[in-house]
């Protein structure tokens, strides 16, 4: 399975899939890597007119999660998850 850096990523939406606990930014996947028990949803599908906009808003979702920027993997893969 690929992984890339955060900050190269390079699109204009991400959604959150629960069901994977993933965070999906265009063609790719941010997967927390620690277990989450919590029952808040994760759900909801983001389009923006730029990068930084979307960036900044995903940025903004996983610091509201509480979710570990250093802890996540960038994939371009789930299958077999």
């Amino acid at each position: 399975m690929k992984t890339i850096p955060f900050h190269q990523l390079e699109t204009d939406f991400f959604k959150v899939n629960k069901a994977q606990n993933t965070v999906r930014f265009g063609q790719y996947f941010i997967i927390k890597c620690v277990s989450d028990e919590s029952d808040e949803l994760l759900e909801g599908l983001w389009q923006k007119s730029d990068f930084k906009e979307a960036r900044e808003h995903c940025l903004m979702f996983i610091d509201q999660k509480g979710w570990d920027l250093n802890a996540l993997e960038v994939v371009n893969n789930i299958d077999g998850l």
